[in-house]
């Protein structure tokens, strides 16, 4: 007796618990945006569901998720980290809130520090991220978009 092969793949056929069902694809709002930050939300999440029996990939991977976390995974324990802790002989940052596509943070640098180095280490350097930096003795303020 061969084994039956589940689908999982646009157009494929869904095959579990004998459903006859063809994998097809949930619409996306929105479109792909891996040219300013790879790999983007839109490529990465999953789509296909089974027009038959309700069967969901995206909703699968959060089962199995749950399913990890709840039988092996220990969470650890994390300090969240202050202004006061940053590290002033280096550029370092913490989160200074943000929005669905794009990120603020705010950090310390040492002298001589110029703003493209600043830019470099946060990883938006590039124009398409069209950062805003601010810089004040020490301190700055930086915001780009992620997506």
């Amino acid at each position: 007796m061969s084994e039956i092969e589940i689908g999982n793949l646009l157009g494929e056929r869904c095959n579990r618990n004998e459903c006859t069902g063809t994998i097809v694809e949930h619409d996306s709002e929105g479109g792909c945006s891996c040219h300013i930050a790879p790999p983007c939300s839109y490529c990465v999440t999953s789509r296909e569901y089974c027009s038959e029996c309700d069967w969901d990939a995206q909703e699968e991977e959060i089962i199995k998720d749950s399913k990890i976390v709840k039988s092996n995974y220990i969470p650890p324990v994390y300090k969240q980290r202050t202004f006061e802790d940053l590290d002033k002989s280096k550029i370092d940052w913490i989160s200074n809130g943000g929005w669905h596509s794009g990120m603020k943070v705010k950090g310390v640098y040492p002298e001589g520090t110029k703003s493209d180095d600043i830019t470099k280490a946060l990883g938006c350097g590039s124009h398409v991220c069209m950062a805003k930096l601010s810089m004040f003795e020490g301190v700055f303020y930086c915001s780009w978009f992620t997506d």
